[in-house]
């Protein structure tokens, strides 16, 4: 049945409210066009003020604009009425509707339904395809540009326009067009390894912007020669090495940077040894992984702690391989000895630890010390020495949302917003990639391998015994749990025989981590290491080569 020469009514003219219409005969089928939708009245009302040059308090009072029908309103309407409604687009109002009405179970197959729309209404929609190909669009003349001129020729920003601002003269109101927005173009590619979270960092800091992925390039987002200087004088503190100019040029990206550093591919940053720093004269820092078995936190230190300090990361063997989990701590002392000596081949020895990690540091000072090699220093952030778990607490490690919630408020995210806390794997990511880290990035079958770590670590935890070393130690005592316990000075005294000094930090458990806690932990681990180094210098296994 062609329902294209159907007779119709004009909402507005012919009829204005559904009782009018439930007078009109409609048992051959009949189009009512025009019908205001309730749905998008307020919408079109808005844009039609801005159109108008309307202020803004003009602009809110029409949206709240509910006049006309709801396209559902209508359906039942009609149901009501033994007829059956079918409707589609007006072809002339955006913010309007036709429908054709037909006796109820009259229909088979019809056609002329739909009529073709005679206006744009492109304006009203977006198109998700329309970033990307305006990306490559940009990336291909920049390249073009970059391959034609030189480089001080070169825009630092392209911007696209809709359509080209014009005066009532017909020229190009150059007063109107938009400033360049130096921001990142938010490529969705969230750092993959520390280095990487490190660099964006250090790119987002120098361009005053509040975060930058690792395609971003650092000359787009408004960066020049001065700014790429501070760059790499930045970049040498934090990661001990030189970054010419010229470099950065070739490198503008932090993912093209971090591979021309060196850093090693992203999946190196799931074994046991992950270089933060290579270079540096003096004996390297180790930092131990925490229960979670990662030591990605650690790169915040970096600018903290003076470039001559090599720093090497300790992680769970169980990361790179989630089937080999260990089944004490002696066992993951020994994974994390075995690397350890690859890179310093005798001590003296210098030991960070957060949380677990300070309980595994002890026990590699331990093992160590049986060799015969010499433990100078562990710093325990946090953490206290290791004693039995209640089963309760055992049993409660397998909600996975719990840990969730704990770890995004390591990553700084307020976790009050939710609901109850605890965030299902879908919440946590979609919070978690906001801080553009590299945990925050993290598949949900790595976060499975992780959690696996988590568990079985605090089980080796509750198992494991402290022997007493001679070593130096320093505490750093979160003062903000929740329950209000504050680790005292005294609590590895029975196991520590050297000096120990006790340092409150204004943080909780899971932020003493954070590159703003390590703003004022570094200072005080280096001025330590710097007294130690006094009195002996051990070179790493590179400088000896």
């Amino acid at each position: 049945t062609n329902l294209a020469n159907l007779p119709a009514l004009h909402w507005g003219s012919d009829v204005t409210t559904l009782e009018q219409l439930g007078e009109q005969p409609a048992e051959d089928g009949l189009r009512v066009v025009g019908v205001p939708n309730a749905r998008l009245t307020g919408e079109a009302a808005a844009v039609h003020a801005l159109d108008t040059g309307e202020n803004l308090d003009a602009v809110r009072s029409a949206l709240t604009s509910t006049a006309g029908i709801d396209p559902e309103t209508f359906h039942e309407w009609a149901t009501g009425h033994g007829l059956e409604a079918i409707s589609t687009w007006n072809t002339e109002q955006p913010a309007s509707f036709d429908t054709v009405l037909l006796p109820a179970g009259s229909t088979q197959t019809v056609t002329g339904t739909y009529q073709p729309s005679t206006n744009n209404s492109t304006t009203l929609t977006n198109s998700p395809a329309r970033s990307r190909t305006t990306g490559t669009l940009i990336t291909t003349l920049r390249q073009t540009l970059q391959d034609q001129l030189p480089d001080y020729m070169v825009p630092s920003a392209i911007v696209t326009l809709d359509h080209i601002p014009l005066t009532p003269n017909g020229k190009t109101d150059r007063k109107a067009l938009p400033a360049p927005d130096y921001t990142s173009t938010g490529s969705g590619r969230t750092p993959r390894t520390p280095q990487e979270e490190l660099l964006c960092t250090l790119f987002a800091e120098v361009l005053g912007l509040p975060s930058v992925g690792i395609d971003d390039n650092f000359f787009d987002l408004g960066g020049h020669s001065l700014l790429a200087a501070q760059l790499g004088s930045r970049i040498r503190t934090a990661l001990g090495t030189e970054t010419p100019l010229q470099a950065l040029f070739e490198a503008p990206t932090v993912a093209e940077l971090s591979a021309s550093l060196d850093a090693g591919s992203p999946s190196s940053a799931y074994e046991v040894l992950l270089p933060l720093r290579k270079r540096g004269r003096h004996a390297p820092l180790f930092v131990v992984h925490q229960g979670a078995g990662m030591c990605w936190s650690y790169a915040g230190l970096l600018p903290h702690l003076g470039a001559d300090f090599p720093v090497y990361g300790l992680q769970a063997h169980g990361l790179a391989h989630p089937d080999e989990l260990r089944n004490s701590v002696q066992e993951v002392a020994d994974d994390c000895i075995e690397q350890m000596l690859k890179v310093q081949p005798e001590g003296p020895y210098h030991l960070m630890g957060h949380s677990f990690g300070g309980i595994l540091a002890h026990a590699i000072g331990a093992q160590l010390e049986e060799r015969g090699e010499r433990v100078a220093l562990l710093v325990f952030l946090d953490s206290d020495p290791a004693k039995p778990i209640p089963e309760d607490l055992l049993q409660g490690q397998d909600e996975m949302r719990l840990m969730y919630g704990a770890i995004l408020e390591a990553l700084g995210v307020n976790t009050e917003q939710l609901a109850d806390g605890t965030p299902t794997f879908e919440e946590f990511a979609e919070l978690a990639r906001g801080t553009n880290t590299v945990l925050g990035g993290l598949e949900e079958d790595r976060f499975v391998a992780l959690m696996s770590v988590i568990r079985n670590n605090i089980t080796l935890m509750g198992n494991y015994r402290h022997k007493r070393i001679s070593t130096d130690a320093m505490i750093f005592a979160a003062t903000r749990h929740r329950s209000g316990y504050v680790i005292p000075a005294d609590a590895w005294s029975a196991y520590v025989e050297g000096d120990v000094t006790h340092h409150e930090v204004d943080c909780t458990h899971q932020t003493i981590t954070t590159p703003h806690m390590f703003r004022e932990i570094g200072p005080l681990v280096e001025a330590k290491l710097r007294r130690l180094a006094e009195k002996t210098i051990a070179p790493t296994r590179t400088e000896k080569e």
